[in-house]
């Protein structure tokens, strides 16, 4: 006898094989999170069941119920947070940040990505004038500095405004002695004194900041050098202008003259 069988029953079976489907994955993590809490290693747990490294890690976290669930209905948004709106909505109205709540479902196993969860928020979360938030932050203006511009200031006294030099002083103590270390450097040399380059290395070579005390140290190491920087108005400014000079005609006229022109050019 031919039996015939109708979209129902079709239907009915597929809805029984995903059912037993989803109670063995809901029993292979079971497996994995109570192997992985009894103190077996993912390599020994990979052994025991004979899986891969991906699925192990995959079902390590999270509810159980949650990750059991048919793959292609965890890419849908809506179906894993429709459950949870009522919810969603109470935390936020309570002064829960969305982000809160965001890493609250990532914790149970939902796979959700931050921009969507905050699309499907936008969706569900009607905020009007009237709606209150309890323990709602107060709202901060932030001020942002750029890195080149406190750099300006601590060399050249510009680029940050007083009060904000003031503020990131106080809360970026090392800001402060960079500032002191520039000064100091530059009043050996505005004074001309080897004994103020001496206290300098001594002072320096202890402080907490490593850059500064590899400073020091060079200094000591080319004690004589710097010294009779300090000390003397000779300089070797002049011959590396020259040797400056000379690098920028090469590169200009490069591959298209000889020594010759060159010579002409550096003579003339």
């Amino acid at each position: 006898m031919l039996k015939i069988l109708t979209f129902r029953t079709i239907k009915k079976k597929y809805e029984e094989q995903k059912e037993a489907n989803k109670a063995r994955r809901r029993e292979e993590i079971e497996l994995i999170q109570s192997l992985y809490a009894e103190g077996y290693s993912k390599t020994e747990i990979r052994k025991i069941l004979h899986t891969s490294y991906n699925r192990i890690r995959k079902y390590l976290n999270g509810d159980p119920s949650i990750l059991c669930e048919d793959g292609r209905a965890n890419s849908r948004t809506s179906s894993q947070l429709d459950q949870h709106d009522e919810e969603i909505i109470r935390q936020y109205h309570e002064g829960v940040s969305k982000k809160e709540i965001y890493y609250s479902l990532i914790a149970k196993g939902y796979k959700i990505h931050l921009t969507t969860f905050y699309d499907y928020c936008s969706r569900i979360l009607v905020v009007d004038k009237n709606s209150t938030r309890t323990n709602q932050p107060n709202t901060v203006v932030k001020r942002y500095v750029l890195r080149s511009d406190i750099f300006k200031s601590i060399w050249s006294d510009f680029g940050v405004n007083p009060e904000d030099m003031e503020t990131l002083l106080t809360k970026y103590p090392f800001l402060s002695v960079i500032s002191q270390c520039i000064r100091d450097f530059r009043s050996i040399f505005e004074t001309k004194s080897s004994d103020l380059l001496d206290l300098y290395i001594m002072k320096y070579s202890g402080c907490d900041l490593k850059p500064i005390v590899s400073f020091a140290n060079g200094l000591m190491n080319d004690y004589e050098a710097v010294q009779n920087a300090v000390i003397y108005p000779y300089s070797n400014g002049f011959v590396e202008g020259c040797n400056n000079r000379l690098k920028m005609i090469k590169r200009t006229m490069y591959g298209r003259a000889r020594i010759s022109l060159l010579r002409a050019k550096i003579i003339l």
